[in-house]
């Protein structure tokens, strides 16, 4: 599901916390509406600026908000120019929280509070797209142990930096296939 926010707000400035609680909902509603659980893409194209109140009403919290669902999407935020970008950042950061944007090359980045752990995951998984932890820690490039790497993949699931699915796994228990789509 691609949402431009552009489209959704008629600004190409986006300020002040309230107008972020109000792209927030909308957006929120339409992923309800499409039952959305793979991708949910917020396209940021022609998004001049934006300042942090509203990054943090708008992205900070709906990604706290999805990331409570038991069946929730990635969430990408494409198309984020530089001072976006910086803002966006700040915001993810003071509240201790991650996402995954692209910019207008399609250049990913994490942004927020994260570890260089998970970035190093999340590099694998971008050249991967989709992978069982097994097969993860096979292309990392440091030992990891399963646990651990297990761990991280919650982390990135709980901040919807990727998608979950579960699958049965040979011994009997759930194994999960996890998705990164850019």
């Amino acid at each position: 599901m691609k949402l431009i926010v552009k489209d959704l707000t008629g600004q190409t400035r986006l300020w002040f916390g309230e107008k972020g609680i109000e792209l927030r909902t909308r957006i929120l509603a339409e992923v309800k509406k499409e039952k959305e659980t793979k991708l949910l893409r917020v396209d940021l194209q022609g998004i001049e600026v934006t300042d942090t109140s509203y990054a943090r009403e708008a992205f900070v919290n709906l990604v706290g908000l999805i990331g409570t669902e038991v069946e929730r999407p990635q969430i990408l935020f494409a198309n984020v120019k530089q001072h976006v970008k910086e803002n966006m950042h700040l915001s993810f950061k003071e509240h201790k929280k991650f996402t995954l944007i692209t910019d207008e090359d399609g250049e990913w980045n994490l942004i927020g509070k994260f570890s260089e752990q998970l970035s190093e995951t999340v590099k694998v998984l971008v050249q991967m797209k989709e992978a069982r932890a097994t097969e993860i820690k096979k292309k990392l490039k440091e030992e990891v142990e399963l646990s651990a790497l297990n761990n991280r993949l919650a982390n990135l699931h709980e901040m919807c930096v990727v998608h979950r699915s579960a699958g049965a796994h040979d011994s009997g228990g759930i194994e999960y296939t996890y998705t990164l789509q850019l």
